[in-house]
């Protein structure tokens, strides 16, 4: 988890966001901190989205989307369908 990859508005004091990357520091991500980032990549405000409609929405509102964060959700997306043997669009009830 990388802080300089957040994408929006910081608003938060620089003590606050110190705070945040040092206890960010502090952590080894396992399969429950990537399966919340996946669950983000795909979460809009009417539900479950398409991986890359998503990205595309968030780049539009925030005039930027890294590409580096961008494969990363992909290859999240691919991990977990590795798992479950399933598409995550059937793991999530979501037509294609």
């Amino acid at each position: 988890m990388r802080l300089d990859e957040y994408i929006g508005n910081v608003d938060t004091s620089d003590e606050e966001y110190e705070l945040i990357r040092t206890e960010l520091s502090k952590i080894t991500p396992d399969d429950y901190d990537r399966l919340i980032q996946l669950c983000d990549a795909l979460a809009g405000s009417e539900g479950v989205m398409n991986i890359e409609d998503r990205m595309n929405d968030v780049k539009r509102r925030y005039g930027n989307f890294p590409q580096a964060k961008w494969d990363s959700n992909i290859r999240l997306r691919a991990y977990f369908e590795e798992k479950a043997s399933k598409d995550i669009y059937e793991l999530v009830e979501k037509d294609k």
